[in-house]
């Protein structure tokens, strides 16, 4: 009997600055082949939002496959699984925004509100 493969899951960790709740990946690095040797998913500690300029291929988040071409967004809750995979010999040109949604409620909602990961009660 064979044995059966172990999926590796990625956690990708990133650091807000410190004067605003969002981080941008930006420039020429994210103009790439996406996926190139990458057989497994991974999850960010923010909320991402992509934005496509070129390229085709395959937005997996968790079991289902989308297809994706330039001039289209994604959006990606915090910790969802997820990858993205250029077709082959094809390059894609991606930049992204991580979101602390957690710090902007907080902010929003500070003297006031109540907010928690799981529900939200605003003020009467």
């Amino acid at each position: 009997m064979a044995k059966k493969k172990k999926s590796k899951i990625e956690f990708r960790y990133y650091r807000m600055p410190e004067e605003a709740p969002f981080l941008a990946l930006l420039g020429e690095k994210w103009e790439q082949n996406y996926g190139r040797d990458v057989d497994f998913l991974h999850f960010h500690n923010y909320l991402e939002i992509g934005y496509c300029y070129d390229g085709t291929g395959t937005l997996v988040l968790g079991e289902k496959e989308y297809r994706f071409s330039g001039n289209q967004f994604s959006i990606i809750p915090q910790n969802y699984l997820h990858t993205t995979n250029s077709d082959l010999d094809t390059i894609s040109k991606w930049e992204y925004l991580f979101i602390d949604v957690d710090a902007i409620l907080n902010q929003f909602y500070r003297g006031g509100g109540y907010w928690s990961e799981k529900q939200c009660f605003l003020p009467d």
